[in-house]
């Protein structure tokens, strides 16, 4: 059990500008809500900032006393149609910060896949429909590991300024182009080839997926040819990794697609960090998505992660597209298996934490499991 005395919230602004809460507890441990572009039809309810403080400073006093992880959470559930889950993740996060250092064990750290050249509706040039291209480097500490996804992240800045095909970075700092999926997969796996590192990507179909077709900028496939397509480029690009191959609602597809490729196939719209719904499709994935703000609170996402570890299922903790420079989710993601996050912009400071903690624990170990 854990003391909450004082509780304090304020609107804060993220990496777009956009407003979030940041939440206080007992004046030392901070913690702040991401959000994202892209977005499941299945995620917790979103309050307005200046409306969710306005509610929660009501039944304030509810919310102080004595608590576990579990009963903080429960109580934000209980009023999470009033409170909305920018400020019951944000709240959430902070208790978890609050207990961090004396209650969780930090030998473990994840494998870390990393974005490194992007598209879709996290783009606005015409490139790639693939939303994120991303390396999976290995190496022996996380310093190495961030280092190496820093050297590939500027190689291929360094490519695609030969072809005259960089158009800036994206709001994960992943690099713009004009180019071809294939294209795209190309480069990205030559130069990850260098680097000894796997590739894997995130196709988040569901935003490309209209009228019952796929659509890309010179073609419309059907349900049937865009499993022939996943497959294809999976075998192509001996991919370690594909997230969101079809659209929230094909639990069969995500089934037949795990069981016909070698590659990780990973839920994250069609999930959406829920744990009823990881329950009805642990048989269609073998890895999900972790986002604290999907589910609104901490203990769905500690959930999910026990579940899937029982189940042999990859968890990774993952950031989103519009973010803030809260720590919370690296210590979150030493839980898990793995974790998606950005190696530059807002999200260096995702880094470095795993860094400092890195420094800190006796005998820490790379998750090899992906």
């Amino acid at each position: 059990m854990t003391e909450i005395r004082e509780i304090k919230l304020r609107v804060i602004f993220n990496s777009f500008g956009e407003e979030t809460i940041e939440a206080i507890i007992n004046d030392k441990f901070f913690a702040s809500s991401s959000g994202g572009i892209s977005k499941s039809s299945f995620e917790a309810k979103i309050i307005s900032p200046d409306k969710a403080i306005k509610n929660f400073n009501k039944i304030k006093n509810k919310f102080l006393g004595d608590f576990s992880q579990k009963e903080f959470d429960s109580l934000l559930k209980k009023y999470e149609n009033k409170l909305g889950s920018i400020l019951t993740t944000s709240l959430s996060l902070a208790f978890f910060v609050m207990e961090f250092d004396y209650k969780y064990e930090k030998r473990y750290f994840p494998k870390l896949l990393v974005n490194v050249l992007g598209g879709g509706k996290h783009s606005f040039v015409n490139g790639p429909e693939i939303q994120e291209f991303l390396v999976i480097p290995k190496g022996r500490t996380i310093r190495e590991i961030i280092k190496k996804a820093i050297d590939i992240w500027n190689d291929v800045k360094e490519e695609l300024k030969e072809k005259n095909a960089l158009f800036g970075l994206n709001p994960e700092t992943a690099w713009l182009s004009n180019i071809s999926n294939e294209e795209a997969l190309e480069l990205v796996s030559k130069i990850a080839k260098r680097y000894n590192s796997s590739v894997g990507i995130d196709f988040a179909a569901s935003s490309i997926y209209k009228n019952g077709r796929y659509v890309y900028r010179n073609k419309e496939l059907s349900r049937e040819e865009q499993i022939d397509y996943v497959l294809k480029i999976s075998k192509d690009f001996k991919l370690r990794y594909i997230e969101d191959p079809l659209c929230e609602l094909d639990g069969k597809g995500f089934k037949e697609l795990k069981r016909r490729t070698n590659s990780l196939i990973c839920g994250d719209d069609i999930i959406a960090t829920n744990y009823e719904r990881l329950k009805r499709f642990k048989d269609s994935i073998n890895a999900v998505i972790i986002k604290p703000n999907q589910a609104g609170t901490v203990t769905e996402c500690l959930e999910i992660i026990n579940f899937s570890r029982k189940n042999g299922i990859i968890s990774v903790v993952s950031h989103r597209s519009t973010k803030t420079s809260c720590t919370s989710e690296a210590k979150l993601s030493l839980l898990a298996d793995a974790a998606k996050f950005s190696v530059t912009g807002i999200d260096s400071a995702r880094c470095n934490e795993l860094l400092r903690i890195w420094d800190e624990v006796k005998n820490p170990k790379i998750r090899e499991i992906i």
